[in-house]
């Protein structure tokens, strides 16, 4: 008996592909559930349009874990600009796709971030 099958139902959600984007870029690893976009900074589109891909493959319920959105330091407005945005990115995609019954985040508050630590010369992701 493999894993999933050793703790059915006994749980409420599995989480099957965490970690999905690159650290370095934003972009997505290069793995079996990997899409490359331009840009390597996906809009709000590009997370809805994956989210509907899972669904349409027929997972029924799918959302983003441990969303942080951190960039290479200097903090400066650029930087803090791009953050600012990428939340309600996420936001956004999910409310647009029923299926996506939540999102959640690994810190909210920088002392309590674990991403300088992580990678050093990124910045925290704090909401």
């Amino acid at each position: 008996m493999g894993v999933m099958g050793h703790h059915k139902r006994k749980g409420y959600a599995w989480d099957v592909v965490n970690e999905a984007l690159n650290d370095e870029d934003a972009g997505y690893r290069q793995s079996i559930f990997y899409k490359m976009y331009a840009d390597n900074r996906p809009t709000a589109e590009d997370l809805e349009e994956t989210m509907r891909g899972y669904v349409q493959a027929g997972v029924a319920e799918v959302m983003f874990t441990e969303v942080d959105v951190r960039f290479t330091i200097p903090v400066n407005e650029a930087n803090l600009g791009w953050q600012k945005d990428g939340y309600p990115k996420v936001s956004r995609a999910c409310v647009k796709v029923k299926e996506c019954v939540g999102i959640t985040s690994g810190d909210f508050y920088d002392p309590l971030s674990w991403i300088p630590d992580a990678f050093p010369g990124k910045a925290t992701g704090p909401l």
